[in-house]
């Protein structure tokens, strides 16, 4: 079962003292423990779920293809409230990151000849852990990465072993049907849910993820933390056509009344409706 952010003590985590190096790819990985003290094995990854059912979070964009890296790996972008547990927990975490290689700098980048980077050093090279939000803003943006589902064309060309493990690898993907609180009458709450795919990963739905990474990535002058999406649920966002399609401003869309010019008026060729265009206009942005 994943870690609620509230119950996750930042004092905790801690970072490998040993930087390893895949011998395939060269990259380069500090990996971090949600328990100092017991080691750096996967079980002790960060396993994180960001909210509870009550309090889904926003989707700001569709599902982003990735322009370069694995293309397995789509891009979601959620919105962390700044209130929240999650919001803190990731503040930290990124202070946390930013220390450790900070303090590290002649094995995170020999390159620059320092043992201690300073924060505008750190600013150039380290991708923030989220992106925290503006002054007066209430919402930061964390993206997450969502492990898309093989075609049936490119299972047919792996081995059972691959095809067994990207299927295993793949973001599972959950549709929230119905959710409610626990009662008197209900103990046990309400929360029905059906297994979907990506495709309801839209602009508007809300989400319930959970998110696990290895630690910080690093390449000769960049490092970062990213997420990947394990599961998540989704509140799938309103299908919106016709007139739902526009931002009415909060106005919700209530039918169309239409007034047509006098019959004597009329002289066989087209007229516009009579409609107050002015206000429309004032109501779609």
């Amino acid at each position: 079962m994943a870690t609620l952010a509230l119950d996750i003590e930042i004092e905790n985590i801690g970072f490998s003292k040993k930087i390893i190096v895949s011998d395939t790819t060269g990259s380069r990985n500090m990996y971090m423990s949600m328990d100092k003290n017991a080691g750096f094995s996967r079980a002790q990854n960060l396993n994180m779920q960001l909210c509870t059912p009550d309090s889904p979070l926003p989707v700001l964009f569709d599902l982003s293809e990735p322009k370069q890296g694995n293309p397995t790996r789509w891009g979601l972008d959620i919105e962390i409230p700044v209130d929240t547990p999650t919001y803190r927990f990731l503040s930290q975490l990124n202070a946390k990151a930013r220390e450790e290689v900070g303090g590290r700098a002649a094995e995170c980048f020999p390159s620059f000849k320092t043992e201690k980077m300073s924060d505008d050093q750190l600013n150039m090279c380290m991708y923030p852990v989220f992106k925290a939000a503006e002054d007066g803003g209430s919402f930061g943006r964390l993206k997450v990465k969502v492990i898309m589902p093989a075609s049936d064309d490119e299972l047919a060309r792996m081995s059972k072993t691959d095809a067994d493990r990207r299927q295993n690898e793949t973001t599972k993907v959950f549709e929230v049907n119905e959710c409610s609180p626990r009662t008197d009458d209900n103990p046990d709450g309400v929360f029905v849910h059906t297994l979907s795919d990506p495709s309801i990963l839209t602009r508007g739905c809300k989400v319930m993820p959970i998110i696990s990474t290895t630690g910080v990535w690093m390449n000769k002058s960049n490092c970062g933390i990213s997420f990947i999406c394990t599961s998540i649920c989704v509140w799938k966002a309103p299908e919106k056509t016709g007139v739902g399609m526009f931002n009415l401003g909060g106005i919700l869309p209530n039918g169309v009344k239409r007034k047509s010019r006098d019959d004597d008026d009329f002289d066989g060729g087209y007229r516009p409706y009579d409609e107050d265009m002015s206000q429309d206009a004032a109501a779609i942005k």
